[in-house]
């Protein structure tokens, strides 16, 4: 596997992992919200259970059903600004919900562009590698042709391929694969000059 295959692989796995979690995190404050919601609900049950009996127990004393009913509209105010205190919480929480999944698209977008780079460059490096061995053959056959044509070993032969492409300014896979195909004439690849080297390539 190669180095970009390597990071795109550990960057998707750490985007899983983090959405996962965050997946976790999401189910975990939606349970929250809903055992807030529950403890609101049992709390204005019990004060609503609460100013009843405080009500019944100030009418069987003997005070004034103005006293309950005061008593009660403040348990009920009580009541009302621990319901929004609540609610301002669990709003929070959505939004931080809301926050941490566009976050993870985010994430994902990322690892997305990363992985198509990574395809990208693998189909570039695979192209080059394609065409390099592809010339290296060719090289490889003229190499062979000009050397029993011209009856000389494989390191003149290279020589005078290359000698030839210097000479007229063009690529050595141009000159051999015209070699090869016949259209042109070992005749004409003169000895190179004889500072060429003439080592085996």
């Amino acid at each position: 596997m190669s180095a970009p295959d390597g990071e795109a692989t550990a960057a998707i796995r750490a985007s899983t992992a983090l959405a996962r979690t965050r997946e976790a995190s999401q189910r975990d404050e939606v349970a929250r919200v809903r055992d807030v919601s529950a403890l609101a609900r049992d709390r204005a049950t019990e004060a609503r259970d609460c100013a009843a009996e405080r009500k019944d127990a100030s009418l069987e004393d003997g005070a004034s059903p103005d006293a309950a009913v005061t008593e009660v509209g403040e348990s009920a105010a009580t009541l009302r600004a621990g319901a929004a205190t609540d609610r301002a919480a669990a709003a929070d929480d959505r939004a931080a919900a809301a926050d941490d999944r566009r976050q993870g698209r985010a994430d994902i977008a990322a690892v997305a562009v990363l992985q198509e780079r990574s395809l990208r460059e693998a189909r570039v490096e695979v192209g080059q590698l394609k065409g390099a061995l592809s010339s290296r053959v060719v090289i490889e056959q003229a190499k062979g042709v000009l050397a029993e044509r011209a009856q000389i070993s494989l390191g003149d032969a290279f020589a005078r391929l290359r000698a030839h492409a210097r000479a007229h300014n063009r690529r050595l896979s141009d000159i051999a694969g015209e070699l090869v195909d016949g259209r042109l004439d070992a005749a004409a690849l003169t000895d190179p000059a004889p500072d060429a080297s003439s080592s085996e390539r």
